[in-house]
């Protein structure tokens, strides 16, 4: 198991545990990228618990500071280029 309060994790690392670790831990205590906040963070198919599936983009963004939406957009278009922007989806979920 990681130690997330002593340690910042790589995304690598991070993904590679993904299963095992809470992801509201991991916003409080480690610094992540736009592409791990979309693809895991943000993602119902990796939120493991009811909890994490009540993390909104605001409370990302709030406790990841360095992040914006529209580096969440960014993301979010490269993946889905002929979906609507990344905040109308994320708005549905709150």
């Amino acid at each position: 198991m990681l130690d997330l309060d002593g340690k910042q994790y790589d995304m690598k690392t991070l993904k590679q545990y993904i299963y095992s670790l809470c992801f509201f831990k991991i916003l409080q205590t480690q610094k992540i990228d736009a592409d791990f906040a979309r693809n895991y963070i943000l993602n119902p198919d990796y939120q493991m618990t009811v909890e994490e599936e009540t993390i909104t983009v605001d409370y990302l963004l709030e406790m990841q500071p360095h992040l914006n939406r529209q580096m969440l957009n960014y993301i979010y278009k490269k993946y889905h280029p002929d979906a609507p922007m990344f905040d109308k989806i994320a708005s549905l979920n709150q």
